[in-house]
């Protein structure tokens, strides 16, 4: 805490002698995010924006500090604005989903997932994709995606298939 304050105490010092120079405005949003200080942090985050607003990175932290502050709407158009070529694309992709998920918007959430999982599949983006078709109402889609990752993993069919019928009957049960 005491380093923070010191780092804060001098990254202030920078932001009033060199008001144009963003990287201590930056580095002060991330301490404030860190704080959880979310309106210093997103006015901070807004400034860097404001006069360099191609910058992915920040975009992303905005989204960060929007949604932890309760802000779904603009942690969605934050994240929405991190490009596919940025190193945390996937990750604000996973993040718009949890968001939709939070709106009940399972179709927006689906779209935004299978964007992550058609780049980097793996068992866990499976299944939570196969838990948001049964969430969207595609129970046979989420059956499908059950058990081909069954299969990819090398359960026994029999099982893989019970397995798959009853999460499809669990699904459609909580409709009730």
């Amino acid at each position: 805490l005491g380093e923070n304050a010191e780092a804060r105490r001098v990254l202030e010092q920078v932001e009033k002698r060199h008001p144009d120079d963003l990287r201590s405005v930056l580095r002060l949003g991330y301490l404030d995010l860190e704080a959880k200080r979310y309106d210093a942090a997103e006015a901070r985050f807004e400034s860097v924006l404001a006069r360099s607003p191609e910058q992915a990175e920040v975009h992303y932290f905005l989204g960060t500090v929007r949604r932890e502050a309760g802000d779904v709407d603009g942690a969605i158009e934050s994240f929405g604005r991190v490009p596919a070529d940025h190193e945390r694309y996937q990750d604000a992709r996973l993040q718009l989903a949890a968001l939709y998920e939070r709106r009940n918007d399972f179709v927006s959430a689906l779209r935004e997932a299978e964007v992550v999982q058609q780049r980097s599949p793996s068992r866990q983006l499976d299944l939570y994709v196969a838990s948001l078709r049964a969430k969207s109402g595609d129970f046979e889609g989420g059956q499908e995606v059950g058990l081909h990752m069954g299969t990819r993993i090398g359960l026994d069919p029999v099982w893989n298939t019970s397995l798959v019928a009853s999460i499809g009957v669990d699904s459609a049960l909580r409709d009730f």
